[in-house]
C-alpha cells in the first residue's frame, strides 16, 4: 500500500510536469477519473456516448465523494447498491436539464441518500458559521461570512442598505 502511494505520487508529479498543474491539482484529476471509472459506471457509459460532458461527470465525482464523505463521518457502511441509486437520481433526464438544475440534482440526491438527516447536518454546519473582518486602505474593510441562508439574506439586506444610503447600523 505505501509503495502504491509513493508510485501514484510519482505519476501524479509527473502529469503534472506535463499538464503544467501542481501536484495537488493532478492527484484531484486522477482520484476524480478513478471515481467516475470505478464507481460510476452508468456516468462513464454517457460520458462515453457523449450524452454529458467531461464536466458533468466531475460534478458526478464530487457528489459522490460528498456522498461516502457523509457515510465515513457518520462511520457507517456505504450500502451496496448506493451508486447505483446516486446515479439514478443524477441523471435522470440529465440531458434536459442545465448544469445549474444537473448540480442542484447533485447536491438533492446526496442529501436525500446520506445516513443523516437534515436536521442534523444542518445543527452541524451551524457550527461552521463564522464573520471575518479584514481591514483595508482608506478607513475600508472586507466583510466575509459564511452563514445560514436566512441570516445571510438579512446580513445582505441590512449591509446593501448601509452602503447605498450612507447610514450605520
Amino acid at each position: 500500500s505505501n509503495r502504491q502511494l509513493q508510485v501514484s505520487d510519482v505519476r501524479a508529479l509527473e502529469l503534472a510536469a506535463i499538464m503544467n498543474l501542481t501536484p495537488t491539482r493532478a492527484r484531484n484529476l486522477a482520484f476524480e477519473a478513478r471515481t467516475i471509472v470505478e464507481s460510476l459506471d452508468e456516468v462513464m457509459d454517457l460520458l462515453d456516448k457523449g450524452h454529458i460532458t467531461a464536466y458533468h461527470s466531475k460534478l458526478a465525482a464530487d457528489g459522490w465523494r460528498q456522498l461516502c464523505g457523509r457515510f465515513d463521518a457518520a462511520h457507517e457502511p456505504i450500502p451496496e447498491n448506493l451508486a447505483s441509486r446516486y446515479q439514478r437520481r443524477i441523471l435522470l433526464r440529465v440531458t434536459a436539464k442545465t448544469v445549474s438544475d444537473y448540480k442542484r440534482g447533485i447536491n438533492t440526491a446526496v442529501a436525500m441518500l446520506s445516513p443523516q438527516c437534515h436536521e442534523s447536518i444542518r445543527q452541524a454546519t451551524q457550527q461552521d458559521r463564522y464573520v471575518h473582518v479584514q481591514p483595508d486602505v482608506d478607513g475600508m474593510a472586507y466583510l466575509t461570512a459564511y452563514l445560514g441562508a436566512t441570516e445571510a439574506a438579512r446580513v445582505w439586506q441590512a449591509l446593501e442598505h448601509a452602503a447605498t444610503n450612507d447610514s450605520t447600523l
